[in-house]
């Protein structure tokens, strides 16, 4: 039957100081690890932010786009509009100037 080993009184009492070393290095380690996973979703926030922004800037700006186009389109309705009054006047000034029985050669009446 072997007989134990006595671990010598020096190691053990070196063991029993560098144990709460090891355990606060340890913590450190986990501390550590949990800063950079915070760090890692604070950038994850970061970027989802930032799409959310830029989509949002994108909707307005289809949103002017669209009130640009809607504005052009009125514009060309306007136009038109007033294109077409223009020339029903110029239709019905040229109606009353010309004489009712239409263009007869001017001269002298014939006798009958």
């Amino acid at each position: 039957m072997p007989v134990p080993v006595p671990v010598p009184m020096p190691m053990l009492m070196l063991m029993l100081m560098l144990m709460p070393m090891l355990m606060l290095m340890l913590m450190l380690m986990l501390k550590q690890k949990q800063k950079q996973k915070q760090k890692q979703k604070q950038k994850q926030k970061q970027k989802q932010k930032q799409k959310q922004k830029q989509k949002q800037e994108q909707k307005q700006e289809q949103k002017q786009k669209q009130k640009q186009k809607q504005k052009q389109k009125q514009k060309q309705k306007q136009k038109q509009k007033q294109e077409q009054k223009q020339d029903q006047d110029q239709d019905q000034e040229q109606r009353q100037r010309q004489p009712p029985g239409g263009t007869a050669p001017r001269g002298k009446p014939r006798a009958a």
